[in-house]
């Protein structure tokens, strides 16, 4: 996909699929640390080591999701010595950024030499290396690791992809060991909303009716949200009406909202049973 083009007056309209305010690389690619052919025999927390600023933030031991995310934010984090923790989604032609993450790390792990090691001798040096480690944005375990990365062990991968009834797209992927139970479970959103790229040079009066757009559900909840940011923005205190009516908006959302989510999103599955003909779960009555 191509990056977004100009807005406004005199200005191009993106194309469509285009990926606003984001490339076609990777955060590694537009970051200024000196990249480096090094294994990692340790990985440490952000708070346990003065990383060098100069260094590749991966290769020191810190758990950084730059290779695994698309660039466009330029390397904002990295450049104050944080992890990328991949806010800006898989790169072009990556599907699943945390299986892209894990397949980087089996790539920089220093375990010595395998050869004629035993599954479980490997899984152990996989542990040591990793012991006490938490990857964001998502644990990744060691069986993760030794599955994805090693091929030494075989795991199960269930994916439940698009998650339905909910505004926007989402992705669960559960993995499975060797004795069919849950060793990770991921809860992905994998669409680039761009809603931070609308907002650049435009009044700040126009953003509760921009962010209104968020969500074709509960719009007047962003709508609001963004309203009392503009309070705190202004200093300004509303009027005692002002608040009722705001108060009274709010609580006409909490209605139609519920009334939404029990008659067309969760409640047809609830009332009817998952194992009901699909038809039957989505109409919300007897086929």
């Amino acid at each position: 996909m191509e990056r977004g083009g100009g807005s406004g007056p005199g200005g191009s309209t993106a194309a469509k699929g285009s990926a606003l305010g984001a490339g076609n690389s990777t955060v590694c690619d537009e970051c200024a640390h000196r990249k480096e052919n090094k294994t990692i025999k340790k990985f440490y927390r952000t708070y346990e080591i003065v990383p060098d600023r100069e260094r590749c933030l991966l290769k020191q031991g810190i758990v950084c999701m730059g290779i695994a995310t698309r660039d466009g934010c330029g390397a904002l984090c990295p450049q104050v010595n944080m992890p990328c923790t991949g806010c800006y989604g898989p790169p072009e032609g990556v599907l699943d950024q945390g299986a892209k993450m894990v397949s980087a790390l089996g790539s920089v792990l220093d375990i010595g030499d395998c050869k004629d090691l035993s599954d479980g001798e490997i899984a152990a040096r996989i542990d040591a290396v990793i012991e006490g480690c938490r990857i964001s944005p998502a644990p990744v375990t060691s069986t993760a690791l030794r599955a994805l990365c090693w091929g030494k062990i075989t795991m199960k991968q269930i994916t439940i992809s698009p998650i339905t009834r909910l505004e926007g797209h989402g992705k669960i992927e559960i993995f499975l060991d060797a004795d069919g139970n849950v060793a990770n479970a991921y809860l992905q959103v994998p669409e680039l909303r761009g809603f931070e790229q609308f907002c650049v040079g435009r009044r700040a009066e126009d953003m509760p009716v921009i962010m209104s757009r968020i969500c074709g559900v509960c719009p007047e909840a962003h709508h609001l949200a963004a309203t009392k940011a503009l309070d705190r923005l202004f200093a300004v205190d509303p009027p005692p009406a002002a608040k009722k009516i705001r108060e009274l908006l709010y609580m006409a959302f909490y209605v139609t909202d519920h009334t939404t989510h029990f008659y067309a999103l969760g409640g047809p599955t609830s009332s009817s049973g998952p194992m009901r003909a699909l038809g039957a779960q989505h109409s919300g009555c007897d086929p």
